[in-house]
């Protein structure tokens, strides 16, 4: 499996008493079953032929749950899926976690875990010495950054990556 597919949302999330949806530009907040993007909408990243990249900017991106094998776990502790995912080939960045709000800011043109991943891609998320930015090194940097930009008031739900390999050490840019 040496294909790897990357999706990013960005945009409006809500949680409801059925789970957690997408707000699509013509969703009905009062409204969401039928007119927001449900979670099992995007639930064919688990079916991929592929290693996955999700990253998501909404807020309560961190309920983010797809899995129907590991969603009895989730809803005991949200955070499960995103932690277990990658065990699945998934991985996951939340810009939030379930509770949270995602922060923005009309200077940035879009929100705090945006900026960030923007900035380390351009080449922060590089370790000293260093010209390449790793899937591991970004996600350390996405996290502590969003913390700071938002006062601590955001944390990004980003597992620890469990397991090893190629694809924990995927060179996703080199730096200017």
């Amino acid at each position: 499996m040496g294909d790897i597919a990357v999706l990013f949302i960005s945009g409006h999330g809500v949680n409801t008493e059925t789970g957690y949806y997408f707000v699509n530009y013509d969703a009905e907040v009062d409204d969401l079953e039928t007119t927001g993007v449900a979670w099992q909408i995007f639930k064919a990243v688990n079916d991929l032929k592929a290693h996955v990249i999700l990253l998501a900017d909404t807020c309560h991106s961190g309920s983010i749950i797809g899995n129907d094998k590991l969603k009895e776990q989730a809803q005991v502790d949200p955070s499960q899926y995103l932690r277990d995912a990658n065990l699945h080939n998934i991985i996951i960045f939340a810009s939030s976690s379930g509770a949270e709000y995602s922060m923005e800011d009309p200077d940035w043109g879009h929100g705090a875990f945006t900026k960030a991943l923007i900035e380390g891609l351009e080449g922060k998320a590089t370790l000293a010495g260093e010209d390449e930015i790793k899937l591991s090194t970004l996600q350390s940097y996405v996290r502590s950054r969003v913390r700071k930009l938002t006062d601590n008031f955001q944390n990004p739900t980003i597992p620890s990556f469990v397991g090893s390999g190629d694809f924990f050490e995927l060179v996703l840019a080199k730096k200017k």
